[in-house]
């Protein structure tokens, strides 16, 4: 009886046991800013972590699981920094890194970096800024970038109402594209008029990182554990092909940057900085 008692017990367990995901690896605590993590980027093995504010870029080698170097930044409270994602061009065919796209989200504004390398050491210089339209003239709120560097193609996704954690008032989430503005052409600023597709999707709590991946839109949502979830988006049919719970895999924390390493889609959080693979979220 005993035994049939504890067979009984192990099945109500694996669920549980199931939902318990180790982290890839765990990004190093910091002391140069009080600003949490934001966005993220990835190349080859390099992962560029941002901050709120924009006050510190952390880089970390992946492959050693260990942060290699800071970059310290005058701090700019209007910039969220809350997706970043690397292009395919480069400001100068020397540069061993591509252009670096960072989401002010607060200012309608996309900040894009020439990242330069030299002895190992790593610095950044803002060669453009790219501006959205006014949120109120545009209906278009909490816009992010999402850059398709295999087409030179721009998404700015957003919510058509002025709120990221309610559905009031047929609150939707919108996705535009453009063309990616060469840097060659300096500071430039977009028109939605101007776009070249566009499809809404119904509302979901605080857009975190996203990535194209596989010609696919690869996005994290939410903040509280029961709202956190993981969808991948089909843009030439604006369907969701696939979702993911991120909270129903006993993660916590807050999913911020999404990036892909090795081919494979991964998603750093807030608080501890946390790395998962997507693969290990639960699918719906």
């Amino acid at each position: 009886m005993k035994h049939l008692f504890c067979l009984f017990l192990l099945a109500g367990l694996l669920p549980t046991l199931r939902a318990q995901v180790k982290p890839y690896m765990t990004e190093e605590p910091f002391t140069s800013t009080k600003q949490p993590r934001q966005g993220a980027a990835c190349y080859g093995k390099l992962l560029f972590q941002f901050h709120n504010a924009n006050p510190l870029i952390e880089i970390y080698d992946l492959k050693q699981r260990r942060r290699i170097q800071q970059i310290e930044l005058p701090p700019e409270p209007v910039i969220h920094c809350n997706n970043v994602n690397f292009g395919s061009r480069k400001f100068d065919r020397k540069d061993k890194l591509p252009l670096l796209y960072v989401s002010s989200e607060r200012d309608q504004r996309i900040v894009v970096y020439r990242v330069t390398e030299s002895n190992g050491r790593y610095a950044v210089q803002k060669v453009q800024t790219i501006t959205l339209p006014n949120s109120d003239e545009a209906s278009y709120y909490y816009t992010n970038l999402i850059v398709d560097g295999k087409n030179n193609k721009l998404w700015i996704t957003g919510y058509t109402r002025h709120s990221w954690n309610k559905a009031d008032n047929g609150n939707q989430l919108r996705y535009v594209q453009f063309e990616l503005p060469d840097v060659s052409a300096g500071d430039v600023s977009l028109d939605y008029a101007q776009c070249i597709s566009e499809f809404r999707l119904p509302f979901r709590v605080a857009t975190q990182g996203a990535v194209i991946h596989k010609g696919r839109i690869c996005q994290a949502f939410g903040c509280k554990q029961q709202e956190t979830n993981f969808i991948i988006i089909n843009p030439r049919t604006g369907q969701v092909e696939q979702e993911y719970g991120i909270g129903l895999a006993g993660i916590t924390e807050e999913p911020e940057g999404t990036f892909v390493y090795r081919n494979k889609l991964m998603v750093v959080t807030c608080v501890p900085g946390n790395i998962y693979y997507v693969s290990d979220f639960v699918k719906k």
